[in-house]
């Protein structure tokens, strides 16, 4: 249970206890991102696994590596949270969409195929609207 991204990285989620909870009443074990493995450590740390990419998945699955439940989160580095319109190379009219959205307090709508930016600008969106 886990958000996959384009690179095959593993992302944490939201209600990964409650899964945990029913994958044990179940029966089933439950392989979630690392940074998620504390939560299901909490309902049973024997079963449940947690992994980084898809590729350890995969070999787990086809038993060529056993996986092991991950029970702290990684360190987030803070500078790592700092996003800013900066780092976005291009799309200068999605940028200057933002900025008028932002500026104005009105909606804005995301369209386009996948990989073309759009939760890129959304997640610089919502920071650029705290400000």
């Amino acid at each position: 249970m886990g958000e996959l991204a384009l690179s095959g990285e593993l992302r944490p989620v939201k209600g990964v206890l409650p899964a945990a909870l029913a994958a044990k009443k179940a029966g089933h074990s439950l392989i979630v991102p690392q940074y998620n493995g504390s939560q299901a450590a909490l309902v049973d740390q024997d079963t449940h696994r947690s992994a980084q990419t898809l590729l350890e998945v995969c070999a787990e699955l086809c038993g060529q590596q056993n996986l092991s439940l991950f029970q702290s989160p990684p360190s987030v580095d803070s500078s790592s949270l700092k996003r800013d319109l900066q780092d976005i190379i291009g799309q200068q009219q999605g940028k200057r969409a933002l900025e008028i959205s932002a500026a104005g307090g009105h909606n804005l709508l995301f369209l386009g195929p996948p990989g073309t930016g759009k939760t890129m600008l959304a997640s610089r969106y919502v920071i650029y609207c705290r400000k």
